[in-house]
């Protein structure tokens, strides 16, 4: 049973990862070949991501989620009542 939830929780974040790479080249409007760049990943390896046939790991996770905190639009800010 422990084993079994194990295996869920990390399923489940790589399947967050997989949504996130896939998000950020969405907002950001980047390529394949961008994110890339942007995380030290092979150009093949950040398609396989977008493709949700592999996931991010390790540094390039790490990285990924610093990318995505970068091209998330700020939220307006809250209009002054001069």
């Amino acid at each position: 049973m422990l084993m079994q939830c194990r295996y869920s929780l990390r399923m489940a974040r790589l399947t967050t990862l997989m949504r996130e790479a896939a998000h950020v080249r969405e907002i950001a409007d980047l390529t394949d070949a961008d994110i890339a760049r942007a995380t030290g990943a092979a150009k093949s390896t950040s398609r396989a991501w977008l493709n949700g046939t592999r996931s991010p790991t390790g540094e390039r996770a790490e990285r990924l989620i610093e990318l995505s905190a970068l091209v998330e639009p700020s939220p307006d800010p809250p209009a002054s009542s001069a």
